[in-house]
């Protein structure tokens, strides 16, 4: 079992508001050296978010294959939309490492968000507001 603490942001309208965050490390293996390039962040963890999305300057860093005119899709949110590239890749969450799809903004305005695909169908994930904790339990 993998326990994550909320945490705290400000809200201008709702003052302190608790989000829940994890660490996961996403590693790209590059060509056919299958040299590995690993980066760790902290997701907000979201339960309405369909699939995992990392801000641009994180793709170039792992060295994705560039993303071509044609690859780019709008993925729309709450917010609004930007434009994505959808790629594979192996991510990390506690000692367990799964393949899973991520959507590549081509900004650098997005947060680091953990979503549903790939994530939730190898873990069963708990949010507990009351007491600021999610749990993540291999399936």
């Amino acid at each position: 079992m993998i326990i994550f603490r909320f945490i705290p942001g400000l809200s201008k309208h709702l003052g302190v508001v608790y989000r829940p965050h994890g660490r996961a490390k996403l590693i790209h293996k590059e060509g056919s050296s299958h040299v590995e390039r690993v980066i760790e962040e902290t997701f907000l963890i979201d339960s309405g978010a369909d699939i995992t999305v990392i801000p641009h300057r994180t793709g170039i860093a792992l060295r994705l294959p560039s993303a071509k005119d044609e690859e780019l899709q709008p993925l729309g949110g709450i917010a609004g939309s930007i434009l994505v590239a959808y790629r594979q890749m192996e991510v990390e969450i506690g000692n367990y490492r799964f393949s899973c799809r991520i959507a590549w903004a081509q900004t650098d305005s997005v947060p680091f968000i953990l979503g549903r695909f790939d994530v939730f169908d190898e873990f069963i994930v708990e949010l507990r507001q009351k007491e600021r904790v999610t749990f993540f339990e291999k399936v």
